[in-house]
């Protein structure tokens, strides 16, 4: 099945579930919600009766760091299971859950890495489907903070809809049986299942607008279909609408960077705004922040790991110019949070037309060693920040997970597409005449320095993107295997 039909989402907003299961009182907890001030973080409460006994549920969304286990017990009177959100899917249907089926899986002893194998195992039997389960609305894998038990919480049409799909499997599960039998064979101690109706659900005050720009290149295309997926609120400000291949339900206007007064016109009615600065030049970026400070609120600015905070004149140009509009944006009087990002590994695809052309990508200090990120990465940094609390006045530093030299990275993405290729070293001069085609001298010049530079000493490595999202950050392989058809 396509992603578009059954896509898989870590959705943005969540980082922690609150679970309790009682004999009965589902009402009486509701209606004391309704009367106790709305805590910061709670995102969403369900309460649902058992469907077959007198148990009730109550499930509680809260965002990252934001859990209130005491406020949920004096609601509720009972201790809550924490559990943190590992992967969820959803889909678009016009019928809102009338039920709710918690499948709970205990494992012998604390084990996160079988966990998230369990979890990845029911994705696979998921997107091997023909077409998603019908009447199923949403799956929320969630794992237990001690490593012991995850849930999975999956929204409904109704009842008998979920009835059907196991009566269809015939294996107490959704799904044709060949697709699910290596979930029914995964070694657990002890998997079940409840049913319950829906009794009521109250939800955070609506997601905030957020504008987006540079929305067609990499890293804004990730953040565009990111928010979408969690159901944020999506504005575009692109320079073509009619070439700009966006996804459904994204609000596309027209407008340059160059020109403030289309950024204050598609800024217009938005919340927050993710903004880049492709140019070498900074003189509009003071009009640009104003434009935006007329109706946002806050700015998540992609900036470059080549700023440094400890030098009062920065090293090279492509620091100095992304450290002028970090601080033109600290003078605006808007909230921020910057992201700095080190290599990309998308500039790899520059030996695209080499490796299309033969099996030998020909460059300069293939010693150089960095831990290239991902885009999505980048974007699931940048989400975070956009819709949740609690980043305003960060600096977060982001790379990948591994440092791989460049003709290590060429040998990964032979193995990705399946073809042997090797590197083949160049001299400085020769790739700097070629570079010139492509950018400035200024910025020529800084790129090869700071491959040189890695040669001796590899590119810093942080953990930043699992600190933010809760999520490791993609190894190049991955990257390689996602763009494998680039190289083709």
């Amino acid at each position: 099945m396509s992603a578009s039909q059954w896509p898989d989402i870590t959705r943005p907003d969540v980082g922690t579930a609150l679970v309790a299961e009682t004999p009965a009182g589902a009402a009486e907890v509701f209606a004391a919600l309704e009367r106790a001030p709305w805590p910061d973080g709670l995102l969403s409460v369900n309460a649902f009766v058992g469907a077959e006994d007198a148990t009730a549920l109550t499930y509680t969304q809260w965002a990252a760091g934001a859990a209130d286990p005491a406020f949920f017990e004096r609601l509720t009177g009972t201790e809550p299971v924490e559990y943190r959100l590992y992967r969820s899917t959803g889909r678009q249907v016009p019928a809102a859950p009338g039920c709710a089926v918690v499948v709970s899986v205990e494992f012998d002893g604390p084990d996160e890495q079988r966990q998230r194998r369990w979890v990845d195992t029911v994705f696979d039997a998921l997107t091997s489907e023909a077409a998603p389960p019908a009447g199923l609305i949403s799956a929320n894998f969630h794992l237990s903070t001690d490593g012991t038990r995850l849930i999975n919480y999956a929204e409904w049409t109704d009842a008998r809809a979920h009835r059907d799909a196991m009566a269809k499997s015939g294996q107490g599960t959704v799904g044709s049986a060949p697709q699910w039998r290596r979930v029914l064979d995964f070694p657990v101690r002890r998997r079940e299942f409840r049913r319950y109706h829906l009794l009521r659900g109250l939800s955070a005050p609506s997601r905030p607008q957020v504008l987006v720009t540079g929305a067609t290149g990499a890293v804004g295309g990730q953040v565009v279909a990111q928010l979408r997926a969690s159901g944020t609120p999506v504005r575009a400000l692109v320079r073509d609408p009619g070439s700009a291949a966006l996804p459904d339900g994204v609000d596309v206007r027209r407008g340059d960077l160059l020109s403030p007064e289309t950024v204050a016109a598609a800024a217009e009615g938005a919340d927050v705004a993710f903004l880049m600065w492709p140019f070498p030049t900074t003189d509009v970026v003071p009009a640009v922040l104003d434009a935006l400070a007329r109706h946002v609120r806050r700015v998540v600015f992609l900036s470059s790991g080549a700023v440094r905070d400890d030098l009062e004149e920065q090293e090279n140009a492509i620091g100095a110019w992304h450290a002028e509009v970090e601080r033109a944006i600290e003078r605006s009087g808007l909230e921020w949070t910057f992201l700095r990002p080190h290599a990309f590994a998308t500039n790899t695809l520059a030996w695209a037309p080499q490796i299309r052309d033969g099996d030998v990508v020909r460059g300069v200090y293939g010693a150089a060693a960095m831990p290239l990120l991902h885009e999505a990465d980048i974007a699931a940094v940048a989400v975070r920040a956009l819709v949740e609390g609690g980043h305003v006045g960060k600096r977060y530093v982001l790379t990948g997970p591994e440092a791989l030299t460049q003709a290590e990275q060429v040998r990964v993405i032979g193995e990705a597409i399946g073809r042997p290729l090797r590197w083949e070293e160049i001299t400085p001069e020769a790739a700097r005449q070629r570079m010139l085609d492509q950018w400035p001298a200024a910025v020529v010049d800084v790129m090869l320095g700071a491959q040189a530079r890695l040669v001796a000493e590899p590119g810093p490595r942080t953990s930043t993107v699992e600190e933010v999202t809760g999520v490791p950050a993609r190894t190049f392989r991955e990257w390689a295997t996602d763009h494998a058809a680039d190289f083709r």
